[in-house]
């Protein structure tokens, strides 16, 4: 998700590589990064980009099994997650915390997200749990397998940095 000023404020992967370490590392390739923000009529706009990334390795197999791409939640395009200046901790912004996190949740066939967790704590509570609560209000179009919506997980990284 970039944001209105072109900083980079989560993460959503929705392909895994094989392997779980290689997974975490892609959520973390971009935090203090920026783009050019997205633009409606000449004004930029908060929206998701898809960034593709390939990675080799030589001599391990992969996990067994990753998800198959259709089969992973994601996040609607039009929703923004509610991470960034809007929805920084009062406590954290006053004594200056900064941090990442990874959030693990289910998906429900229906979109609704279920039983959200720290998988990767930013070491700041207030910051987990405005990371939980973003996780716990997203908008989500459900996993698909063969063309009919499954309930399944997926994780979010999302990235806290004061301006």
């Amino acid at each position: 998700m970039v944001d209105t000023d072109g900083s980079i404020r989560a993460i959503q992967l929705l392909t895994s590589t094989g392997f779980g370490t290689l997974d975490a590392a892609c959520l973390f390739l971009f935090p203090g990064q920026y783009m050019l923000p997205a633009t409606a009529d000449g004004n930029p706009i908060v929206a998701w980009v898809d960034i593709p990334n390939r990675w080799s390795l030589v001599k391990r197999n992969p996990d067994p099994k990753p998800p198959l791409p259709d089969s992973v939640p994601h996040i609607m395009d039009n929703f923004n997650l509610q991470v960034g200046p809007a929805f920084y901790p009062a406590s954290s912004r006053e004594l200056r915390q900064e941090g990442n996190c990874i959030v693990y949740l289910r998906v429900e066939d229906t979109g609704v997200v279920a039983d959200p967790r720290i998988l990767l704590s930013s070491k700041y509570p207030a910051l987990d749990l405005a990371c939980l609560e973003a996780a716990a209000h997203a908008q989500f179009t459900p996993g698909k397998v063969d063309g009919r919506p499954v309930s399944t997980s997926t994780h979010l990284a999302m990235y806290w940095r004061l301006q």
